[in-house]
Parts: C-alpha cells; sequence; structure tokens
C-alpha cells in the first residue's frame, strides 16, 4: 500500500506548476506575478519577435496559458450514463481571490440539474496540498520512529486514497465516500 500510496503522492506532486495539475490557478507573488509579466513583455516586444513554434515552445515550458494569467474561464463536459457533467474554472486575478471557483453540475439526459457543487479556489488548492504532502520520512528522525502526528497523517492520507480509489468503482462495492476526519 505504501508504494501505491508514494506513487500517487508523486503523481499529484510532480513538478512545481503543470497544466491544470488541478482545478483552479494559483495566485503567484507579486515578484512571481512581476517576472510572468515581464516574460510577456519581452516575447510580444515586438509583437512579432518570436516565430510561431518558439512561442508555442515558450508557453508550454513556461504553462503561460494558466501560470500569471490575469483571467481564466474553462468549461469542460463528460457524458456519464445518468446524463452529463459540466466542471467550469473561474478566475480573475484582478478580483478578490474569494471569487476563485470551480463548479461541478451533475445533469440528467433531460438536462435538468440534478447537483450542483461549487468550491473556491482556495478549497481546490487546500485540498490539493493535504493530498500531495507527503508524511515526514521516519528516516530523516534521529530516532528513525514517527511522530503520532505523523502516523496519524499517514493513516488519514491511506484511508483517502483508499476512498479516491473506490469513488471509481461501482456504488455496491465501493467504501463509504465521505472524507476521513482526522488528518
Amino acid at each position: 500500500m505504501k508504494r501505491i500510496l508514494a506513487l500517487v503522492v508523486l503523481a499529484f506532486s510532480a513538478g512545481c506548476h503543470g497544466p491544470l495539475t488541478f482545478p483552479a490557478v494559483e495566485r503567484l507573488s507579486p515578484a512571481e506575478q512581476a517576472a510572468i509579466d515581464q516574460y510577456w513583455n519581452n516575447m510580444l516586444s515586438p509583437t512579432d519577435r518570436l516565430d510561431r513554434g518558439l512561442l508555442l515552445d515558450v508557453v508550454m515550458f513556461y504553462q503561460l496559458h494558466e501560470v500569471g494569467v490575469d483571467r481564466l474561464h474553462m468549461e469542460s463536459q463528460k457524458d456519464f450514463a445518468g446524463g452529463a457533467v459540466t466542471m467550469t474554472i473561474d478566475f480573475v486575478r484582478a478580483n478578490d481571490p474569494a471569487s476563485d471557483r470551480l463548479t461541478l453540475e451533475v445533469k440528467n439526459r433531460a438536462g435538468q440539474s440534478l447537483r450542483k457543487e461549487t468550491y473556491s479556489g482556495a478549497e481546490v488548492l487546500a485540498q490539493f496540498k493535504d493530498l500531495s504532502r507527503p508524511t515526514t520520512n521516519p528516516t530523516t528522525r534521529p530516532d528513525g520512529r514517527q511522530t503520532e502526528d505523523d502516523a496519524a497523517r499517514e493513516a488519514w492520507l491511506e484511508a483517502r486514497m483508499r476512498q479516491i480509489s473506490a469513488a471509481t468503482q461501482p456504488a455496491d462495492t465501493a467504501a463509504a465516500t465521505t472524507m476521513p476526519s482526522a488528518k
């Protein structure tokens, strides 16, 4: 189980930023934002400074389609046996961070809304950090033992990963799908 958990944590935490690694936009520090703004100013002064291929490479390499953007609105849809789910991400850097959000809306085949959940950007980022933050490596402690907090955190994360995995299985075989309370 620990090996699977390590792979999941690695998958969640690979790289500093990723192309929409999580359904929210991370707000940058003023210095990081200034650097991104300067990248764009440099790349587009003059506007045809970079050829078509280099422009694409720079945007992809620095993930400028999402990192440091001023506004992002993304909508994706997925059909499922009972209808469709629409996922919408909204971000405007100039607005209060509390306005950042992810909305998931489930509709039946007739288009009637069955469920709608809205998560703040802060909630999404905090959840991502909870799931991707590794537990302390006990081999780095002088006595080689975990603290009670480390052990509780590892137990919570293992239980949550089992729930995440079970959530993708048929309902009659899945474990409970409510979040464990202690982390």
